[in-house]
């Protein structure tokens, strides 16, 4: 707009510019016209200059006061007379031209945001009460409220989820309405953006943070038969990566020595699959001879192991060390028995 403005002050200059120099021209046109005339009229005939001279004078004045010579110089008069009449008729028909507003030269899109002088549209206002729900249950409700009048609306089947808050308004229009409910919806969200491990156990994710909204928009200056439709920026969420089954190994000695079983350990993590509703849970083996505890299965699943494992209690004593402890024990009192002196 500050653009168009800058140009329009321009040309408009350049027509002052212009103006002022047509009306010099003409002045002076005028000018030498009515010069022109007066030269003209003043110019005696033979019959009027011979008057009140003798015969005498006549004969020597006749070469100059000849038809022929008269008519010379009046001819003269009348081409510098034409020539004056051409130049006024030439600037009389350029001057609309400068008045004229010239061309901008702009691209369409340009000239299309310049300000215009017709009147915006007078459109009709209702009051609503809305109970909330989809842009679709919104647009029945407008139209109801309108009596019932059609409103152009286009909407996605993707983006009729997005469900509307209650509305109710006293007085408004179509274009005000929707003017006011996109900025309403505006919201900022974490959307996880990857996932990263650092060490056993469950992985962390990785987030960053994005603009949500949606609304009602039209081309141009809204009308009654306005064309309006319902746009939605969503988060835009990394692709999910198919991941195949894969099959580990968990070593349950360490686990079996503090006292555990198998049964103890395996329970506790099919309880784990149970409470997140896992359709389909890893598969279990224990090998005996190795003591080694086999799952098959998807890796997000089997990392419910790791963290059964690492949740169970520990002790710095295993139970082959507690039994030698325990021996310790009895040959010791065994000997501080020897040592005691008889009873009497």
């Amino acid at each position: 707009m500050v653009v168009v403005s800058l140009y329009e002050e321009r040309c408009e200059e350049q027509n002052k510019y212009h103006m002022k120099k047509a009306i010099h021209v003409i002045a002076c046109a005028h000018l030498n016209f009515w010069k022109s005339v007066r030269t003209i009229d003043l110019i005696p005939s033979p019959r009027e200059a011979g008057r009140g001279l003798g015969r005498g004078a006549r004969n020597l004045l006749s070469p100059a006061l000849s038809s022929t010579a008269w008519k010379r110089g009046r001819s003269l008069k009348k081409q510098k007379l034409s020539c004056a009449l051409i130049a006024c008729s030439l600037v009389l028909g350029l001057s609309p031209v400068f008045g004229q507003p010239q061309n901008s030269g702009l691209p369409p899109a340009l000239e299309r945001q310049k300000p215009s002088s017709a009147p915006a549209a007078v459109l009709s206002t209702f009051d609503l009460t809305f109970p909330g729900g989809s842009a679709t249950d919104l647009v029945k409700a407008i139209e109801a409220a309108r009596g019932f009048k059609p409103l152009n609306v286009i909407i996605g089947k993707e983006d009729d989820d997005i469900q509307l808050p209650p509305l109710k308004m006293t007085g408004v229009n179509v274009a005000q309405l929707f003017q006011a409910l996109e900025p309403m919806s505006l919201k900022t969200v974490a959307v996880v953006t990857g996932t990263y491990s650092h060490g056993p156990g469950q992985p962390s994710s990785q987030y960053s943070l994005t603009t949500t909204k949606y609304g009602f928009k039209t081309a141009g200056e809204p009308t009654e038969n306005s064309i309006w439709y319902f746009h939605v920026e969503r988060p835009t969420y990394p692709p999910l990566v198919p991941t195949g089954k894969v099959c580990r190994f968990f070593s349950l000695a360490p686990y079996l020595d503090r006292g555990f079983t198998v049964d103890d350990i395996t329970t506790a993590i099919q309880t784990g699959w149970k409470m997140a509703k896992e359709s389909s849970p890893p598969e279990l083996n224990y090998h005996k001879e190795t003591k080694l505890l086999m799952a098959f299965g998807d890796p997000d699943e089997l990392k419910t192991i790791d963290t059964v494992l690492e949740t169970l209690p520990s002790s710095n004593a295993t139970r082959t060390e507690l039994d030698a402890l325990r021996q310790s024990i009895k040959e010791l009192q065994a000997k501080v028995n020897a040592l005691a002196p008889p009873a009497h």
